[in-house]
């Protein structure tokens, strides 16, 4: 049986405050967890008295709380959730009072102050590898917050190849990560984790996850779309404004084309137009098909990372075949089922399933 240990921190994660009491709560673990982004709110509904709940102590603004996941596979438990206290709302009824906890993601401190030099709201980089530059914000961030509550390790950004020059301005933590990673190659992604580790990583060449119709595979939903076709993409960038043209032949002789201007002064140098340009139509030049997958037990849900890969087994024999290497690129986790957003689906995915449904 599954169980989850709440744990409350002080606001830096080093001392432990306290533990919720789990026969306490009502709500259930529900969050989501995103690439280019991190983990986002939770709620957790608690019975507690309207006037002595903690506050001040283990209730208070900006203080960690750590979920933990214990089953016989992890009896110690493992970190599935971790976000600070943004909102809490005690209340009273005539037969109920109780308390309401609102935690947001750990990435989401990165929004809060500018990523800058010290005697100006900006940062420049010059030709600098965009892993480079994520480290760089993500050591600026934690001289401002104590704890190092995002980090990362030696493995866990990797060298992208891709150069920049770029002037920072006015950029929180977290805009400049995003920032950063628009000069990245196509098909990379980045995520922080609930222990705060941030990523930088290639999409994974094999599968991460098989996950099995009939078995973990719970509904599938597709969806084709060719509304973000860009096969022209005009980038207007330097002090003295150069126009800068990328496009894809290809594309806009089967698409017709799709152009998208868009004015970045602050980039002054080609290698890094180039390597924003390139990466932009490279990923949006041919139609968008994303699937909606829900999966339940008995797969380990809390396995499940977004960037991570996968590829379905049990399609019929002769039927179109699932053979892509998907990348899931957000999860919506719950106790009982996950539902999974993946990205880059094959076209004969709507057919396989069809053929599944036909056969039985």
């Amino acid at each position: 049986m599954t169980q989850y240990l709440y744990k409350i921190y002080d606001s830096t994660g080093a001392t432990i405050l306290g533990l919720l009491d789990p026969k306490a709560i009502s709500s259930e673990v529900r969050f989501s967890h995103s690439i280019n982004a991190g983990q986002g709110e939770l709620t957790i509904k608690l019975k507690a008295d309207f006037d002595d709940f903690g506050e001040g102590v283990t209730i208070t603004h900006g203080n960690i709380v750590r979920v933990y996941q214990i089953d016989d596979t992890n009896p110690k438990g493992r970190l599935i959730y971790a976000g600070h206290i943004s909102r809490y709302t005690p209340y009273i009824g005539e037969n109920e009072e109780g308390l309401e906890i609102t935690l947001l993601g750990l990435g989401t401190l990165l929004q809060h102050a500018f990523y800058k030099d010290v005697a100006a709201f900006q940062k420049t980089h010059t030709a600098a590898d965009v892993a480079v530059v994520f480290k760089a914000v993500v050591d600026h961030f934690n001289t401002i917050y104590a704890g190092a509550l995002v980090g990362y390790d030696g493995s866990s950004i990797d060298t992208t190849a891709n150069p920049l020059t770029y002037t920072f301005d006015k950029l929180t933590h977290r805009e400049s990560l995003r920032k950063a990673f628009d000069f990245a190659p196509a098909d990379w992604y980045w995520r922080i984790d609930a222990d705060g580790k941030v990523y930088l990583k290639a999409k994974p060449v094999a599968p991460t996850h098989a996950f099995t119709i009939g078995l973990d595979v719970r509904q599938a939903r597709v969806v084709k779309s060719a509304e973000s076709v860009v096969n022209g993409y005009l980038l207007t960038a330097g002090t003295t404004p150069v126009e800068n043209y990328y496009e894809d032949a290809t594309s806009k002789t089967a698409y017709g084309t799709r152009e998208l201007p868009e004015e970045d002064l602050r980039i002054t140098d080609t290698a890094t137009a180039d390597a924003r340009g390139n990466a932009l139509v490279t990923e949006r030049k041919d139609p968008k098909n994303s699937t909606i997958l829900t999966i339940g037990a008995p797969y380990d849900l809390a396995s499940i990372r977004p960037g991570d890969t996968c590829k379905i087994r049990n399609i019929k024999k002769g039927s179109l075949l699932f053979t892509g290497n998907m990348q899931i690129v957000r999860v919506d986790y719950t106790p009982d089922e996950v539902r999974l957003t993946l990205a880059e689906e094959p076209e004969n995915f709507h057919n396989a399933i069809k053929s599944i449904s036909n056969s039985n």
